[in-house]
């Protein structure tokens, strides 16, 4: 009961505005798309608050197509497996580019672009991952899977997103991390992590002073994780996100760790 009430309130439009209010009163202000990575790594800084956009992959973010988008919170219920992803999935009409003007940073990491898929259930629209999709729902005819984001269209929106950011914000930051790969042994997000990689590499080279690509060398990550004892591939040891955290830190002096 208490759960319920809990998403009640925080599905409520009061309960947004409250949320956008006392981020605006914040020192740093952050908007997000990210997943667990980005929120491990960030709880380690201080005084920073964050807004965040979860499962809005990039091409939503750019194109938000209202009039497929799911307008209900139940329906979502019957659609995913959780509430907590019914929670982020929930939030993909709002559109994190109405923030970008008041943020100090934009934090993502590559969760969405790696793994969400755009799907269609009943003449509906949501993104998530495969895995996010409940039993019955993944067994109806009636859902129909989009995809991964083309990863040849991932550079062209990004750069789009970059562009925008820096119109409307020129002194913004741009912090894109990687989930690292060392659990992965599936080639197919083998392969997309290799080619996300590759197209951060080229953004931080075209915009040096937005775009911030944070990677860890897999050697080190291999030696990090050594102790993690999580079976999910995209969860890591403690020792991981510091390093992250310590990146950032190095390369943004101006963000402080707690």
């Amino acid at each position: 009961m208490l759960f319920w009430l809990k998403s009640i309130v925080r599905r409520s439009r009061l309960y947004r505005w409250y949320s956008v209010f006392k981020w605006r009163k914040a020192a740093i202000r952050i908007v997000g798309r990210h997943a667990c990575l980005g929120e491990a790594v960030f709880s380690r800084f201080e005084g920073v608050a964050k807004l965040n956009h979860q499962k809005n992959r990039i091409d939503l973010v750019m194109e938000k197509p209202d009039r497929l988008l799911a307008s209900s919170y139940y329906y979502l219920l019957k659609c995913l497996r959780e509430r907590t992803i019914v929670s982020c999935a929930g939030k993909q009409k709002d559109s994190l580019l109405d923030f970008i003007v008041e943020s100090n940073f934009v934090l993502i990491d590559s969760f969405s672009e790696l793994a969400d898929q755009h799907f269609l259930y009943k003449g509906e629209s949501f993104y998530c991952c495969y895995s996010d999709i409940s039993e019955p729902v993944k067994h109806s005819p009636d859902l129909v899977s989009k995809g991964l984001l083309n990863a040849d269209l991932v550079l062209d929106y990004y750069r789009s997103f970059v562009e925008y950011c820096i119109k409307v914000n020129p002194t913004i930051k741009i912090i894109y991390l990687h989930f690292p790969v060392v659990k992965e042994n599936r080639d197919k997000f083998l392969s997309r992590a290799k080619e996300l990689s590759q197209v951060c590499e080229t953004l931080s080279y075209d915009y040096p002073q937005t775009f911030i690509n944070v990677e860890l060398d897999s050697a080190l990550c291999m030696s990090l994780n050594q102790n993690d004892e999580d079976s999910f591939a995209y969860h890591y040891s403690e020792h991981i996100y510091d390093e992250f955290a310590n990146k950032i830190r190095r390369r943004l002096p101006e963000l402080k760790l707690g």
